[in-house]
């Protein structure tokens, strides 16, 4: 029995035998690799339907399993930083429905947001700078979306380097869509993009570190190609992302105002 080995790792091995007369040449080399703990699936956090300094408190690095058991439920988690490693990112993933999640400063403000249509993955990164306590806001997309028998997996990471924002989002194959759905920003602000017609879009402005500045919601006018011209904002030289949400997708592209 080999003990203490590393979950969803490779090993690799050889094989000899022990005989009375002597011992055999050594096999060829073999591999397996070991698998993932399983997550424990219960509904033990709640109730934690509402902010607050009670609500589940849920250590970086680790993932959870819980549920969204009916169409009103919500889920509040607390996660806190240090000075040492105060970059944060959250992950949702095994959706069994779809589900959203946002990021809440400690004053209850939305600094992240990850609202994509389905059970695809859903991301938010937040670059914070020094150790700070935040909330995980877990909600249905609809009364309709909610499993009382299967859990979703809640993971926090904390790092002392940045964490790369998500730029590569699948669709979810509704059609219509066209082969180049680059999202393209030009210098004054006008925003192309690919949607469906009358897809509710939803444009945010995030900072270097992640943290939303601005958003602005738009109705997709045309099938395929749309173009939206942000209004006008006081920005300062640097370094931004712009954030494009359709039912489709997520498209995150980077800009620099000089």
């Amino acid at each position: 029995t080999v003990l203490d080995l590393i979950p969803t790792t490779t090993y690799e091995f050889q094989v000899q035998s022990v005989c009375a007369n002597g011992y055999s040449v050594w096999s060829n080399l073999l591999s397996f690799i070991t698998p993932a703990i399983p997550i424990p699936c219960s509904n033990s956090y709640e109730p934690n339907n509402k902010r607050s300094s009670n609500s589940p408190l849920i250590a970086v690095n680790t993932t959870i399993g819980t549920m969204i058991a009916a169409g009103n439920d919500k889920d509040y988690f607390r996660v806190t930083t240090t000075s040492e490693q105060p970059k944060l990112k959250v992950t949702m993933s095994n959706l069994p429905a779809d589900f959203d999640v946002r990021l809440l400063n400690s004053n209850g403000s939305q600094i992240g947001i990850s609202e994509i249509s389905g059970t695809q993955t859903e991301e938010i990164v937040f670059n914070g700078t020094a150790g700070a306590t935040y909330f995980i806001f877990v909600y249905p997309a609809s009364s309709s979306q909610f499993s009382s028998s299967t859990c979703y997996h809640l993971t926090t990471a904390a790092s002392a380097s940045n964490y790369r924002i998500n730029q590569s989002y699948p669709v979810t194959g509704k059609g219509g869509l066209l082969d180049d759905d680059r999202l393209i920003i030009t210098e004054d602000l006008k925003v192309t993009y690919d949607a469906e017609l009358n897809d509710p879009v939803q444009i945010n402005l995030l900072s270097i570190q992640g943290q939303r500045i601005n958003g602005f919601s738009v109705v997709a006018t045309s099938e395929g190609k749309n173009t939206t011209f942000l209004p006008e904002m006081r920005l300062s030289s640097g370094i931004y992302f712009l954030e494009v949400i359709t039912p489709e997708s997520r498209k995150v592209e980077k800009f620099i105002i000089r």
